[in-house]
């Protein structure tokens, strides 16, 4: 394990798992991964060795459907670790073809779909990653009215966003800051934890904010990302229809009642070139998951024959790119740590 790179893969049986996890893990890393099947999610721990300040000491082997991975249960985390051949995906392709035709597309896929607290799982890592460190000063950067990750109840907790109506309505908040994150001067290193969800999609300077946001961050803290995958389908069709098709589709084919804010979704955007960035900047990967979210997957259930062609396409696109694209992965999770450059 010293130097493998552990491929967590969210597996079946949750309750079972999560049972033998809250009796044999530490007090700390409890259920840290939610144990559920996911098809077009994955996600990965960096490094497998050291989890926070928890080393990963102990371990158990435990049930695998997949004879070429060992389960191995490491302070509290199932870690599925990838054979030597690199795999990366949960089960084989021909595997899901099965599925796919025993249960239809919207059985098979929402029943192997990414578990919907996706925020509760980056909130528990978070808070693993962050254990032993008191009074933090958490930046939440384009908060709205909305805090999604929630860390240890001992934080201060800085907003910063454009509206001020929105910045008022945030009741989890100790300080407001009313700006934009493109261009405020943050002061440097002043915050444990930034985080950014499902808000760098919709800057006209993404890289401008990405820069902000690192030079705040104190050496050792979390940057905390979430923003779509530009290489799915949802991406593409984002990127390529106007605004008012945006409004239409949420509000009409979705009835959702909001009003969606315009999207850049720049090119530098993309997963991959958003981890070199980090990682050329002294940045360390410490969670990495794409997924399949929740309006995707609300529409395939909605339209069956969408939903069908979708699952094809998606399982098309990864058998010829062998795994490395998945069209129905439409959103990016980063957890990062800043180390001295």
């Amino acid at each position: 394990m010293d130097s493998l790179t552990s491929r967590i893969f969210l597996l079946p049986n949750a309750g079972r798992f999560d049972e033998k996890l809250r009796s044999s893990g530490t007090e700390e890393c409890r259920s840290v991964v939610d144990i559920a099947t996911s098809t077009s999610g994955m996600s990965r721990i960096h490094p497998s060795q050291n989890f926070g300040d928890i080393p990963c000491s102990r371990s158990c082997d435990v049930a695998t459907r997949d004879a070429s991975s060992q389960m191995l249960l490491c302070a509290g985390v199932a870690a599925a670790v990838v054979s030597k051949s690199g795999s990366t995906t949960a089960k084989p392709i021909a595997y899901e073809i099965w599925e796919l035709l025993k249960f239809g597309p919207n059985k098979a896929f929402l029943r192997y779909g990414v578990a919907e607290e996706i925020e509760d799982e980056v909130s528990t890592i978070a808070n693993c990653l962050l254990s032993g460190k008191r009074h933090l000063k958490i930046l939440d950067a384009g908060c709205g009215s909305a805090t999604h990750i929630k860390l240890e109840s001992n934080t201060c907790l800085v907003g910063i966003d454009v509206s001020r109506d929105e910045l008022e309505r945030n009741v989890s908040l100790s300080e407001r800051i009313i700006g934009d994150i493109q261009d405020c001067q943050l002061p440097a290193e002043q915050y444990d934890a930034v985080v950014c969800w499902m808000v760098l999609e919709h800057l006209s300077r993404p890289q401008n904010a990405l820069k902000n946001l690192l030079r705040s961050t104190r050496i050792g803290g979390l940057l905390i990302l979430a923003f779509p995958n530009l290489f799915s389908i949802k991406g593409i069709v984002t990127k390529l229809t106007p605004l008012w098709f945006h409004r239409l589709f949420y509000k009409r084919i979705m009835q959702y009642d909001f009003r969606p804010f315009p999207t850049y979704l720049r090119l530098e955007m993309r997963h991959k070139q958003v981890v070199r960035w980090f990682q050329s900047n002294g940045a360390v990967v410490k969670f990495e998951k794409l997924l399949e979210g929740r309006v995707s997957r609300q529409f395939r259930a909605r339209h069956k024959v969408i939903g069908l062609l979708f699952c094809v396409l998606d399982l098309s696109v990864r058998c010829m790119s062998f795994g490395r694209l998945t069209p129905l992965s439409d959103s990016c999770i980063l957890i990062l740590q800043r180390n001295a450059v």
